[in-house]
């Protein structure tokens, strides 16, 4: 980077702090409680976070062994926690920490001992995505598991109701369930799950998301949250829990970026035979397959049945240099790749897959003089929503000198922002990620540009998110 970017960066800082992206924080954690000798399922939900797959790690203080770490993306992960038997009962505080990063939620859990006084643990089982037949009221013993409630009674003879309620962060009260526990006796632990209630409810406040799961199959992307009270016969709470599942609904959030053009076009030439392959996703365990595309061969069905070229799994990042000790690309031959990735869906896990792009090395591969790399300026940015970001194509020649170029822009997602010809980037209304692409002779290279609220639209939204939860009228 410039001095003068690195000038300037200070200024802003300096000057507007109140723009600033916000600091990592945990937004969600659940379950709330446990008892010693139990092993936990744990949900974390962050904001800013950068979560990553064999990099963060959780501590939630002496007594509790947490025994796995998946991370789902960089903002969302679950756990596998053991509680010893020997645990102190008391209010813990969660540290997750990443690299340099360290985020913590204080008195998130509590080690509870049973008898004191009514409990209740909610667990969910995390998933990305929720189908709209995950909560048919009229046959709920065929829905999938979603969370697990467990109901300690304290010293004393009770009559208890469990309410569930459902909600989402933009459209508010979905639905609630009720179970009923009569005579429950003193000391007793009762554990359901979300298809064993007594009476199902699909709140008629909610028709807008229900209207938009009926047109896709699937609930709308966002924040779910799940909330468990407990009453008395005489209607007092007397124990709650609540949690989140964060939902991304991410069926086809692998955007192949390059080589290559899709199937419907003309395979894009590229000079190269060690090509640097890019993709766009917020996925974050992918597969790469490399193909030859044999004479007559034009569908992807086809092409991906034959042996691959090359493969590789368990990708994390989002690009790949062909290595040199993989089988030699040949000029004049015609290659196609894909990048598959797994996703964790309330059906059981499913394969997405990216789109086929094809590509064909060129005659002159490998002698002369052409672009060797590309790569864009800066790397990564925040921008707010409505607002510009120029960025800037850099071309370098087979001995590392650049050259100029001339580049083709684009966005992923298109709804994201737009681009115009000279790298001026034009965020989006909504918040959330884009790849900045620039496209020059057969090469491909882009920025991610985050898109977060302006300061007044973060405001409202802050204050209609708080409505929301601290408005929610339950029925009781």
């Amino acid at each position: 980077m410039s001095h003068f970017y690195h000038s300037s960066l200070l200024a802003f800082i300096l000057i507007f702090p109140l723009f600033l992206k916000a600091q990592p924080e945990i937004i969600s954690f659940a379950p709330s409680a446990g008892v010693p000798g139990e092993t936990i399922n744990l949900a974390v939900a962050g904001a800013g976070t950068n979560f990553q797959q064999g990099q963060t790690v959780l501590d939630l203080g002496p007594g509790i062994s947490v025994l796995d770490v998946q991370v789902h993306h960089a903002q969302y992960l679950t756990a596998l926690a053991q509680i010893d038997e020997s645990a102190t009962a008391g209010v813990r505080d969660l540290t997750v920490t990443t690299g340099n990063e360290v985020v913590s939620l204080p008195q998130a859990f509590e080690i509870i001992e049973p008898g004191g006084s009514v409990n209740v643990i909610l667990t969910i089982i995390p998933v990305q995505t929720l189908y709209l037949s995950d909560f048919d009221p009229n046959d709920p013993a065929n829905n999938p598991l979603l969370f697990t409630i467990t109901l300690y009674n304290d010293n004393q003879q009770r009559n208890l109701r469990v309410q569930y309620a459902l909600s989402n962060d933009e459209f508010g009260l979905i639905g609630t369930a009720d179970k009923f526990f009569n005579n429950l006796p003193p000391l007793a632990v009762e554990t359901f799950d979300n298809r064993q209630f007594d009476e199902y409810d699909l709140d008629p406040a909610s028709p807008e998301l229900l209207n938009i799961a009926a047109s896709t199959g699937v609930m709308p992307a966002g924040t779910y949250t799940y909330t468990v009270t407990v009453y008395d016969e005489n209607g007092n709470v007397v124990a709650q829990d609540e949690g989140v599942n964060v939902i991304t609904n991410e069926n086809t959030v692998i955007d192949l970026i390059g080589p290559g053009t899709p199937l419907d076009q003309n395979p894009e030439v590229t000079p190269i035979t060690t090509p640097f392959f890019q993709w766009f996703s917020t996925l974050n365990n992918f597969h790469f397959a490399l193909y030859e595309v044999n004479e007559g061969q034009q569908s992807a069905n086809d092409i991906t049945a034959n042996l691959p070229v090359y493969e590789e799994s368990g990708l994390s990042a989002t690009f790949l240099q062909y290595p040199i000790s993989a089988e030699m690309l040949e000029a004049g031959r015609t290659y196609a790749w894909q990048i598959t990735a797994p996703l964790e869906g309330s059906q059981g896990t499913q394969t997405v897959y990216s789109p086929v792009y094809w590509f064909e090395v060129g005659d002159g591969a490998g002698t002369g003089y052409h672009l060797s790399s590309l790569e864009v300026s800066p790397e990564v940015v925040n921008v707010r929503t409505g607002r510009g970001y120029q960025f800037e194509a850099i071309g370098y020649d087979q001995n590392g000198q650049p050259v100029t170029v001339n580049c083709n822009w684009s966005v992923i997602p298109s709804t994201a922002g737009t681009v115009n010809s000279s790298g001026l980037f034009t965020a989006g209304s909504h918040p959330g990620a884009a790849a900045v692409v620039a496209s020059c002779g057969g090469l491909q290279a882009y920025a991610t540009a985050t898109i977060t609220w302006g300061v007044t639209d973060q405001f409202f939204d802050v204050e209609k998110l708080f409505d929301k939860v601290f408005g929610l009228q339950q029925k009781n």
